[in-house]
């Protein structure tokens, strides 16, 4: 509908936003119709990267952006995970409250016998058991800590250093952060003893 007169602007602008329509979530009603399922899993299966043998079947297809893991994204309706896809596609269920996680470990990996239905908690545990996850309480012994942890980029000594400074101002925690590096909040964690906590 178009507004005649400038004077309509906000009531035209409310009707837009109403008619707006909503973010697309994928929609699996797709995999249910006979005619359209041979179609949908040729254009899946187009996009793997298959192996013979016991590895992966990469995706190879869209992905998330950076910085989140590159898993594979596929268009039903609306935009999946591929690996959620793939286990649709082999004809097993998703209960709710569950998720369809990795053995294999790989973002990309649609190999539903890679895969496993699990809960969020089920999901953070395998985490954690293959120290791909830091705990702050009941560290595991494999987790990696300190200068052995992937994203440091201090070192014991370094934060041995910050923590002698007196109560640092915040012009003080800005200096700080550019002499090693960090960011202001890296500095101010160290502090407060959020990270690094096992010294």
């Amino acid at each position: 509908m178009l507004c005649p007169s400038s004077a309509n602007t906000q009531q035209c602008s409310e009707e837009s936003k109403v008619r707006r329509s909503p973010k697309r979530v994928a929609r699996t009603d797709f995999l249910e119709d006979a005619q359209k399922r041979p179609q949908l899993e040729l254009r899946f299966w187009s996009k793997v990267q298959k192996t013979s043998d016991d590895k992966c079947w990469e995706w190879t297809g869209a992905v998330c952006k950076p910085p989140r893991l590159p898993y594979g994204r596929f268009t039903i309706g609306g935009v999946m995970p591929a690996h959620r896809a793939s286990w649709l596609l082999s004809g097993r269920t998703i209960p709710a409250g569950l998720f369809v996680c990795h053995r294999c470990d790989n973002p990309r990996c649609v190999r539903v016998d890679h895969l496993f239905l699990g809960t969020a908690m089920d999901n953070t545990q395998d985490c954690i058991q293959k120290g791909r996850m830091h705990r702050t309480h009941g560290r595991q012994p494999n987790t990696r800590i300190g200068t052995d942890a992937p994203s440091a980029r201090l070192s014991e000594s370094d934060v041995l250093e910050i923590r002698s400074e007196e109560n640092p101002n915040i012009q003080r925690r800005k200096e700080l952060a550019v002499r090693y590096g960090v960011t202001r909040t890296t500095i101010r964690d160290v502090l407060r003893r959020h990270t690094w906590t096992h010294l």
